[in-house]
């Protein structure tokens, strides 16, 4: 069993005019997408948790004690794909790869990518 944290921008907080994300992408979309992948990583056998974040980098500073007992963090699209976010892409990264616990990293363009990317970030 893996420990998964999700990390992804709040969906209220997105800003879907932006041309790196998907065509008719919203935030109804990105809620339902969240749900189907955290029942398909649950009925793995894994243990998640949705992490909602503001774009904003000193974000990445309140993540220590979720990152402290976890195996494999994804981050969402709506974090990596937008060049605005870059420094809190970079943030995030550092923050990961600063935990204790040496978690894997999965990006995600969609929330229901996440079990497949999980898995292969799992891979030994």
């Amino acid at each position: 069993m893996a420990r998964v944290l999700m990390i992804g921008i709040d969906p209220d907080l997105v800003d879907f005019s932006d041309p790196s994300l998907p065509p008719g992408m919203n935030a109804d979309i990105i809620r339902r997408g969240i749900a189907v992948s955290l029942d398909a990583i649950r009925a793995a056998g894994d243990e998640v948790t949705q992490l909602f974040i503001a774009p904003d980098p000193a974000e990445a500073r309140r993540l220590a004690d979720q990152l402290a007992a976890v195996d494999c963090v994804t981050i969402g699209g709506g974090v990596h794909r937008p060049p605005q976010n870059l420094v809190l892409f970079e943030a995030l990264l550092n923050a990961v790869a600063r935990a204790p616990s040496r978690p894997a990293i999965a990006l995600i363009a969609r929330p229901e990518e996440a079990p497949a990317a999980i898995a292969r970030a799992m891979k030994p």
